[in-house]
């Protein structure tokens, strides 16, 4: 096992009860465990934080229902988003959003029911 006293991989989705502050107990826990693990296996994988955080010597699957956030991490592993374009998407949403908070939420809101693009589905959450 490697020494979990490392940084905590943030997630770029946001929710409620997200397990942050978790992932140091969850590291100990696992590494206290004297079962040999060769897979980590997250049926319902929310932000990912678990999964991207303990465990990385070994494979992951990652599953999830809601078919935005598979969409967002699909777009992430094909390279498709990456940090440089969420951060010129975001930066740019903000400065909208200034000039026309509530309306300019629902317009977006409304764009991602009809595209599901996976930028609009990070500035909504």
């Amino acid at each position: 096992m490697k020494n979990y006293s490392e940084k905590i991989i943030i997630p770029p989705v946001k929710s409620q009860g997200i397990k942050t502050k978790l992932i140091p107990d969850i590291r100990d826990l696992i590494s206290q465990s004297k079962r040999q693990y060769n897979r980590w296996v997250e049926p319902f994988m929310g932000t990912g934080i678990v999964g991207f955080n303990c465990l990385p010597e070994i494979k992951h699957v990652m599953c999830d229902v809601n078919p935005h956030i598979v969409n967002l991490y699909k777009n992430i592993q094909s390279g498709n988003i990456d940090e440089n374009s969420v951060r010129e998407y975001l930066e740019n949403q903000s400065l909208l959003l200034q000039h026309g908070a509530d309306d300019f939420y629902k317009e977006v809101r409304s764009e991602f029911n009809i595209t599901h693009n996976s930028l609009d589905f990070l500035f909504l959450s």
